[in-house]
């Protein structure tokens, strides 16, 4: 062997073979020594099989974590960061100094979450769950993440690799079902208890209504505007503000010549949606939004008799925002609802007027009657 042509041989490894053929991998430490005059070779081995091991799979799981689109991080027992891959760092937004030696369950913005992790850590368990995480522009992200016990090192310490998936589309989409399905609901209950509202109470349950779906959608300021032809205005009966808004005006009313583009979208289109208003060609109305603070806006008409007869709006003012086709459809029902509400109220008010017109007509029946039979004496005694 080599180490018998030296006197010392530090740290070599070797593979060694066990009686039962088990392939052992070892250190090797071999020294010449002298004992009464004569030379022997002193030789010891260090079975390090299972460092090896580990060290193999560490270099495996880091070349995977390296390259893989999930995000990686590798942690010591304390749950403290040492490793990253760019994934982590692309989507948390973070650079790694911002990182290394932060405990991981920092990053986490539900508490419970986070010392649950923290536990995980002590414990020096496995751990899955889904939680919204932290990012650097101090915004979130919904994630499943996976924290594995990678084995212990010499100092009998435990390290982890924790993976973690991005599944903010997918909780964003299942929460606006959610929030779809809650506000069907409500809207068949809206519409049930229009049926039997009293006129009394239907402009405050209107409100109501109508700040359920400002925020359905994500408006910061909503409202409704009946036309009043006499008057050539559209006149607002409905509002409801953000209280977080940056802008509360609500006009109480608009003259109709400044909504000649909106009420040609509804004869048109069946409604007005301006994505992105700065793309909106220049106008009287493009100032009118401009000057309304509007990034994005939808509105539907409300009709009677095939007749527009006003409007219900939303108003998004601080981003430019994408309305879904089954966003608008809920809000065309919503629209249809007050619609038939609107055309109730103006059917029990001529029904009232008829009322109190029946109700004179009979009051003063008494003195018809008799002024009918004076008008026949007279004419009685004309002809005799």
């Amino acid at each position: 062997m080599t180490f018998l042509k030296n006197e010392t041989v530090e740290d070599a490894e070797a593979v060694l073979f066990a009686k039962n053929k088990r392939k052992i991998r070892a250190r090797i430490h071999a020294d010449q020594i002298l004992l009464k005059n004569r030379k022997y070779i002193y030789v010891s081995a260090e079975d390090i099989t299972e460092k090896r091991t580990i060290e193999e799979e560490r270099q495996t799981l880091s070349l995977f974590a390296k390259y893989s689109s999930n995000a990686a991080i590798i942690a010591n027992q304390q749950g403290l960061i040492n490793w990253v891959n760019p994934s982590f760092l692309e989507k948390r937004g973070y650079n790694f100094e911002e990182v290394k030696d932060r405990p991981y369950y920092d990053l986490f913005l539900e508490n419970n979450i986070s010392r649950e992790i923290k536990n995980t850590f002590q414990k020096k368990a496995n751990y899955k769950n889904e939680a919204a995480a932290k990012t650097r522009n101090n915004r979130f992200l919904w994630i499943t993440f996976e924290i594995i016990v990678i084995h212990e090192n010499l100092n009998k310490e435990s390290n982890f690799i924790i993976i973690e998936n991005d599944i903010t589309k997918e909780k964003v989409a299942e929460q606006k079902l959610i929030s779809f399905n809650n506000l069907h609901k409500k809207l068949l209950h809206i519409a049930s208890t229009y049926i039997n509202l009293s006129l009394t109470h239907v402009s405050r349950y209107t409100d109501r209504a109508l700040s359920d779906m400002a925020k359905f959608v994500g408006a910061e300021r909503a409202y409704i505007y009946h036309y009043d032809f006499n008057k050539q205005q559209a006149i607002n009966t409905n509002k409801w503000v953000n209280k977080e808004s940056i802008s509360s005006i609500i006009l109480e009313s608009i003259p109709l010549e400044f909504l000649s583009v909106l009420r040609k979208a509804h004869k048109e289109k069946g409604r007005l949606y301006i994505q992105d208003t700065r793309d909106f060609q220049n106008g009287d109305f493009k100032d009118f939004l401009d000057g309304m603070s509007i990034k994005t806006i939808i509105c539907l008409p409300l009709r009677c008799d095939a007749q527009d007869i006003g409007f219900v709006g939303f108003d998004i003012l601080t981003k430019q925002q994408v309305i879904t086709d089954d966003e608008i459809e809920t809000l065309r029902f919503f629209s249809e609802l007050i619609s038939n509400i609107k055309v109730r109220i103006k059917t029990e008010a001529q029904l009232e007027s008829t009322r109190q017109r029946l109700t004179t007509i009979i009051d003063n029946a008494p003195v018809l009657d008799q002024y009918i039979r004076g008008w026949k004496m007279y004419l009685v005694e004309q002809t005799l």
